[in-house]
């Protein structure tokens, strides 16, 4: 199974090099400023999805008291703005879930859903990038440094072992597929990512950008922000690689196995996994 990515400006900008995950310590650890006592504790831990991400660097990062209430209530609002992409995506994903578990896709039934996915993140992109904006103002230069290393030391610790053949060699040992069932799926997605180049050279585009405007998080001046995608057309590119593969993967799985992927989708929506099985970037 493939995983792909809804485009907005901090799944985009910031999670391309990011990883949640909880912090390891619950005690505040305090240092000492000329403009303030300087503290690192958990940031925001009722936030969910990317926004978790980003807060979950941010913890590792001393604060002062006002910038951690100024990021406070960045991050709540950033959660409660992404309410209804959230929302979206777990209806796309659960009628995913369903179709596998059906056997058999149905695009036109999905697209409205896609759409609908597409466009609550769109909505949110231009507050997303004054949030982020302003995160980058307030912050110093050390601390900017702390958190670029802190969301690349996350995604490398995620990622490590759990690239694309990992992920792939996973749903493989999870569903159980015999040797002729790898080796029939291995070839239909070699296959389609062949048939969707374009989209999956924009995907790399989109991720060297990620890195560029990590590194650029650091200096005083961002990066310029890459010019929106129409979000719609964005999913749909990536729709059309997922289902495709998808499609011919189901005729290949037994109930039994449908069943579980269909459960492994839904267990990742309800943990809050955004990435499985989203479209976008």
């Amino acid at each position: 199974m493939t995983r792909i990515l809804l485009p907005s400006v901090v799944a985009v900008s910031l999670a391309l090099s990011a990883c949640s995950g909880s912090t390891t310590s619950t005690e505040p650890s305090t240092a000492s400023t000329a403009q303030g006592a300087l503290t690192t504790a958990p940031v925001a831990p009722q936030v969910k999805g990317h926004i978790r991400a980003v807060a979950d660097a941010l913890s590792s990062v001393p604060l002062r008291a006002d910038q951690r209430t100024d990021i406070e209530q960045m991050a709540t609002d950033a959660d409660t703005r992404h309410t209804a992409a959230r929302a979206a995506h777990a209806q796309l994903a659960e009628a995913i879930a369903a179709q596998i578990e059906a056997g058999a896709i149905d695009r036109a039934a999905l697209q409205p859903k896609i759409d609908a996915t597409a466009d609550a993140l769109a909505t949110s992109r231009p507050a997303d990038r004054a949030a982020l904006l302003h995160l980058h103002a307030i912050l110093t230069a050390d601390q900017r440094a702390q958190f670029v290393d802190a969301m690349q030391s996350r995604r490398k610790a995620k990622h490590e072992g759990h690239g694309m053949h990992g992920r792939m060699e996973q749903w493989a040992k999870d569903l159980q597929l015999t040797d002729d069932q790898r080796t029939q799926i291995t070839a239909i997605v070699k296959a389609q990512f062949s048939a969707h180049k374009d989209a999956m050279h924009a995907m790399h585009d989109a991720h060297e950008h990620g890195h560029d405007f990590m590194d650029s998080f650091k200096s005083d001046q961002l990066a310029p922000p890459r010019p929106a995608d129409d979000a719609r057309a964005h999913a749909n590119r990536r729709a059309d690689s997922f289902l495709g593969i998808a499609t011919q993967v189901l005729p290949l799985l037994t109930p039994a196995q449908r069943a579980l992927a269909a459960t492994k989708i839904r267990a990742r929506v309800q943990a809050g996994e955004e990435d499985v099985p989203s479209l976008g970037e």
